[in-house]
């Protein structure tokens, strides 16, 4: 219990923290960059149905070798669906040469090809809705706080975005448009966790408060806790499911949506408003000046915090 009465202290380290973090995402995005999926690359598509039952994990392990690389195998119904970028050559049969590695009947059924310029459209409109979504919630952190309570939360959102692309950077997993729409999730849930804070702290702060505002940050987040324990908890339930039943298929999506959530409730908690508190914040501005008094009108007199 003392422990958590020092919350300020606890708050610095974190933030500092959080600094490292990001700055070493950074680091691991310029170095090593994002593996685009075929949605941004482009690449082979093909649908096909196996005689024999098989396993996602066989099947993608038999064709690596073949392919060069490890595709994408998605199971739908009794066919399958794999996805690859390489070009494995004009001579190479899937059919074929899957049949030989299986010692089971293989058929084609579809196969198509996703050109490069697709995927650079796809990149474009991907960057497009990453920052639609990103003025939007500037433009309502703008309308709704203070410029120095929005600035932290919109801190606390670009420090959870950069730690969500730093993991998948540095496990080099596939980013693809089911990860890019986790992520617009992630950074609404981001947002609306910071709001939540920052909002109980402007009411605070519109009281004439004297206590100091390391002081009131800590009681708007002790007063939130709960809450964002309880949200954040069964919300990581229902995604941990999903990321270990979900299989090959929705890994990307799930753990982007586990990463986001548990280092949004972090930010939440030890960012948002602590960078609000560094950049000034103080009662005074949230309170509502005095209004001038009409003509042979007397006033209460107004004491400043």
């Amino acid at each position: 219990m003392n422990r958590f009465k020092q919350l300020a202290f606890w708050r610095y380290w974190a933030l500092g923290l959080s600094t490292l973090l990001v700055l070493a995402s950074l680091g691991v995005l310029a170095g090593k960059g994002l593996v685009l999926g075929q949605d941004f690359t482009g690449g082979m598509v093909q649908e096909i149905h196996i005689s024999q039952p098989v396993t996602s994990q066989t099947l993608a392990d038999t064709l690596s070798p073949l392919l060069g690389e490890r595709p994408q195998v998605v199971q739908n119904g009794d066919d399958w669906r794999i996805r690859y970028q390489g070009d494995p050559g004009p001579d190479f049969s899937l059919a074929d040469s899957l049949s030989q590695a299986l010692g089971s009947q293989v058929t084609v059924h579809s196969a198509s090809f996703v050109g490069g310029q697709v995927g650079d459209g796809q990149v474009a409109q991907s960057a497009l809705a990453v920052a639609l979504a990103a003025l939007g919630i500037l433009a309502y952190l703008a309308l709704r706080f203070e410029w120095r309570l929005a600035s932290g939360a919109l801190l606390a959102l670009l420090h959870d975005v950069a730690l969500v692309l730093g993991v998948f950077s540095l496990l080099g997993l596939e980013f693809d448009l089911s990860v890019l729409a986790a992520l617009l999730a992630v950074m609404g849930y981001s947002v609306n966790d910071s709001i939540v804070v920052a909002d109980r702290l402007r009411e605070t702060l519109g009281k004439r408060n004297r206590t100091p505002i390391a002081q009131l940050v800590d009681n708007a987040i002790r007063a939130t806790f709960s809450r964002t324990l309880v949200t954040s908890g069964t919300t990581l339930f229902t995604v941990g499911a999903l990321l270990w039943l979900g299989g090959e298929p929705l890994f990307g999506f799930a753990l982007t949506l586990f990463v986001g959530i548990v280092v949004g409730t972090w930010s939440s908690i030890f960012v948002a408003a602590t960078v609000g508190e560094l950049f000034g914040l103080k009662a005074e501005h949230y309170l509502k000046k005095p209004r001038e008094p009409k003509e042979g009108e007397r006033l209460p007199a107004y004491r400043p915090y």
